[in-house]
């Protein structure tokens, strides 16, 4: 018997093994997961975990039951160690053979590691399990150490300031600023003035060249050997997409498993979703690899559809959000190429502001305004066209713009 096989049992591979039930796909589904508790939200791994907030089963998609009333064969802690296509079978960690007429590729991606020697105190966050061992590990630790000014990096010092307010805490970075990546420089003032008000020190154009310690780590070396004490580091410095199970195979996975608007990849039957796909935007007009929740969790509904016959291009706006000392940030399409910022500021820490090329709305970034957001979205997604005069009158009310549907 085969039917669907899921490679990946993270927020993407559980949503599409549910939609495919819920769109009435009758065949067996498999879903094979390295870990071994169901498929969680990862965003609060580097949020409310760490602050003790809530638990790993609050983040739980489903709990195991749900798996088992939907048929849904979930597979943990097994991972799938090769694939032949031709033959359209999958191998798993004890070579047990699975057949399969579709194929998921939902792998997701690793933490990028440093070159440092083996010892305590050292940590990345993908897991469930790193995210508890870092809650724990840093409650006696008086230095932190965060290697990479990136969303997860500044995530996890926030939280971890708000919970201990008297720890020492040094973000450090290769670059010259924050948010090398899907920023711009108006995003990165707002985000770097909150963190040093609250005491987040920072250290630009300066890698490690060793870790301190014999048996747990005691400090950083930095270039010039400027000397960072430091009793625990915690690193994010991006992640790669796992695509090991096709580097045979002749399919561009530069830059994760590359398909189309449908989901498709260059292999007959063969599909791929969440952080690992790099896919054909149809808003952005290029190809992009989205590493977020809002990703992972709409690209498997769209996925489901075009598995069961219904051929339906997935065109959603990228969209992400990070929480950082109380604060919610909000990134909406493009914000790394504009030639216009409009900004409309509201007062008491909330503002939109709308980034323009050509007079048209390619992204926008929200402070504690996500209705606001919301608005940007649709008139993204409608093409309408807006005044600039509009824009900066805060008077007028956004969603009268998407009422009366000022088409370009």
């Amino acid at each position: 018997m085969s039917g669907v096989i899921i490679i990946g049992a993270g927020h993407a591979g559980s949503r599409t093994a549910q939609y495919l039930r819920e769109y009435g796909y009758s065949e067996e589904i498999m879903l094979f997961g390295e870990e071994d508790v169901p498929p969680y939200e990862r965003p609060p791994l580097s949020k409310q975990i760490l602050d003790g907030s809530k638990e790993i089963i609050d983040c739980y998609l489903h709990d195991q039951e749900y798996y088992e009333s939907k048929n849904i064969l979930l597979y943990l802690n097994n991972k799938i160690c090769s694939v032949n296509f031709k033959k359209k079978e999958v191998f798993d960690k004890n070579n047990i053979k699975y057949n399969y007429d579709k194929l998921v590729f939902a792998t997701g991606s690793t933490p990028n590691k440093i070159n440092s020697k083996n010892i305590d105190g050292i940590f990345y966050l993908r897991t469930q399990k790193d995210s508890l061992e870092i809650k724990d590990y840093v409650k006696d630790k008086n230095d932190i150490a965060i290697i990479g000014a990136g969303f997860i990096g500044l995530e996890i010092a926030s939280f971890i300031r708000q919970k201990y307010n008297d720890k020492k805490i040094t973000i450090i970075d290769s670059y010259d600023k924050i948010l090398r990546r899907n920023s711009n420089d108006f995003i990165r003032k707002n985000i770097t003035k909150l963190h040093q008000e609250n005491k987040i020190k920072f250290i630009f154009n300066s890698e490690i060249i060793s870790v301190q310690g014999k048996n747990k780590i005691d400090g950083v070396i930095l270039q010039d050997n400027y000397n960072i004490k430091s009793d625990m580091m915690i690193v994010g410095i991006g992640v790669k997409p796992n695509t090991a199970l096709l580097e045979e195979e002749n399919i561009d996975i530069s830059n994760g498993i590359k398909v189309d608007e449908y989901c498709q990849t260059a292999i007959n039957d063969a599909y791929a979703v969440g952080d690992v796909s790099c896919y054909k935007s149809l808003v952005l007009k290029r190809f992009i690899r989205e590493e977020s929740w809002n990703n992972a969790e709409k690209q498997p509904r769209i996925l489901a559809q075009n598995i069961i016959g219904n051929k339906i291009p997935y065109n959603e706006i990228p969209w992400f959000w990070t929480d950082q000392f109380g604060h919610n940030f909000q990134i909406l399409g493009q914000i790394e190429s504009f030639d216009k910022v409009i900004t409309r500021e509201y007062g008491d820490l909330k503002s939109i502001s709308f980034f323009l090329e050509n007079n048209k709305i390619v992204g926008a970034f929200s402070l504690n305004n996500s209705k606001d957001l919301r608005i940007a979205k649709e008139i993204m997604l409608k093409k309408i066209y807006i005044e600039n005069s509009v824009l900066q009158n805060i008077n007028f009310n956004l969603k009268q713009i998407i009422k009366n549907n000022i088409n370009e």
